[in-house]
């Protein structure tokens, strides 16, 4: 298991400060006995389609005709949606199949925004690993930041702000393949620099208590 996928199964365990998120941070913040999500093992905070591509082992363009199940885990809300899959730009994992159904599982927050019905839309994904559910399910990498509409070819970024959101502007669906085509998947493309040492030790109460061994947690820190 890599440093990236240890990351997400803790992050989607932990309870989120007052409903938000919050990208590129790379330390825990509490309020109250709860926690921000932040960037703890990983940098979210992409500027381009060449970052999301060297971050993203698999790229896919898809849609639903079902809104995604909301449920709550360890006092987060989260949403499930099955979603159809129209074309595989890239799958690392092999775990895919072309026009089958996956799991997506998202955060019940505006800053992982979900799927309209029928929406055309390509994602940046990632296999998620952890707790919050069982089953085979895939994560949208960056948040908003790995997820498009698709609009008469052209993609567009559905982040409120930042360097994704500017510079995708006028991309379309052949940009996003060339793109892929030249950069690779690299595992470690996206990680943080080291959590501040005053950061450490409330880190590590908070992801033991979410059940994760000190292997693990020891590995993120590295």
């Amino acid at each position: 298991m890599n440093i990236k996928n240890i990351f997400i199964g803790a992050m989607l365990t932990l309870t989120v400060l007052g409903g938000t998120m919050y990208l590129g941070n790379s330390v825990l913040s509490e309020n109250n006995g709860t926690i921000s999500r932040g960037s703890v093992a990983v940098s979210t905070d992409f500027q381009n389609l060449e970052d999301l591509a060297a971050a993203s082992p698999i790229v896919i363009t898809a849609q639903t005709k079902d809104e995604g199940e909301i449920f709550t885990y360890s006092d987060v809300e989260f949403t499930k949606t099955q979603i159809n899959v129209n074309d595989i730009l890239r799958d690392e994992t092999n775990l895919l199949k072309k026009r089958g159904n996956i799991t997506l599982l998202q955060t019940y927050v505006m800053e992982d925004p979900s799927i309209d019905k029928n929406e055309k839309v390509l994602l940046f994904l990632e296999k998620y690993e952890g707790k919050v559910i069982d089953e085979l399910a895939f994560v949208v990498n960056g948040l908003e930041q790995g997820h498009f509409k698709i609009k008469d070819g052209e993609i567009i970024s559905k982040s409120k702000e930042g360097k994704v959101k500017e510079n995708t502007k006028g991309k379309n669906i052949d940009d996003v393949k060339q793109t892929l085509s030249a950069i690779t998947y690299d595992e470690n493309a996206d990680m943080a620099e080291p959590m501040p040492k005053g950061d450490k030790q409330k880190y590590i109460e908070k992801v033991k208590k979410a059940g994760f061994t000190d292997e693990q947690i020891a590995e993120t820190l590295e």
